[in-house]
């Protein structure tokens, strides 16, 4: 049975591994760098240690954090030439001419249609349909219900949340926030959180912005 290691204790990684064991996939084991975590056991296995001691040689990995700049700082720091594993729930749709980058998961009832492109370590979560020609790039994460139609761009680490929809051919710039359930009309910057229906810009922290900060995307939530 072919096996994956799972870098990251996230709650995310429960979904992950569900994905990889319907598809086939043993679990070699989780590794996180939080102590508090070691020998606990995440859907059922056992987290062994620090990503230091993941067996990385021979084995293919998948990054198991939920938030964007997290899988990027992990995935630099492991060296982004190592083996990654692509996780797709038998229950997902990705057409034949869809090209699906390293690292990605792509979780049940998701669909990708003929053109869309996914950079390296997206994760397209359940029932979430990214339409022809998209271009979603490396590490942005496309939540739960999130419809994407035709010819949109989503840069960089972006963050859509559950059920946010996005309008055809809108770019939603790298780094961005847009909350769950918001229908995006416009293109949205770099960095900029938006909510709403239509979406309009939320506040952003000046040191955020002067940063030029990756958004949270786990804790990042509209106030």
């Amino acid at each position: 049975m072919r096996q994956i290691v799972v870098i990251g204790a996230d709650g995310f990684a429960t979904e992950i591994m569900a994905a990889a064991r319907s598809s086939g996939i043993d679990i070699a084991g989780i590794y996180d760098d939080d102590p508090a975590l070691w020998g606990q056991r995440i859907g059922g296995v056992i987290v062994k240690g620090p990503i230091s001691r993941a067996p990385l040689v021979g084995l293919p990995a998948v990054l198991a954090f939920d938030d964007p700049a997290r899988r990027q700082a992990v995935a630099e720091q492991l060296n982004l030439s190592i083996l990654w594993a692509l996780v797709t729930h038998p229950k997902a749709i990705v057409d034949d001419y869809a090209d699906v980058g390293p690292g990605c998961v792509i979780l049940e009832g998701a669909v990708l249609q003929p053109g869309s492109r996914l950079g390296a370590h997206v994760v397209i979560g359940s029932k979430a349909t990214v339409a022809h020609d998209c271009c979603v790039d490396s590490f942005a994460q496309i939540r739960a219900g999130v419809q994407l139609a035709g010819f949109v761009n989503v840069g960089q680490g972006a963050c859509l949340e559950d059920s946010a929809v996005v309008i055809p051919a809108v770019h939603v710039g790298s780094w961005s926030y847009v909350a769950a359930g918001s229908v995006v009309i416009r293109n949205v910057a770099e960095h900029a959180r938006v909510a709403g229906v239509p979406a309009r810009p939320l506040t952003i922290p000046t040191a955020a912005v002067a940063a030029s900060a990756p958004i949270d995307c786990a804790n990042s939530l509209p106030g």
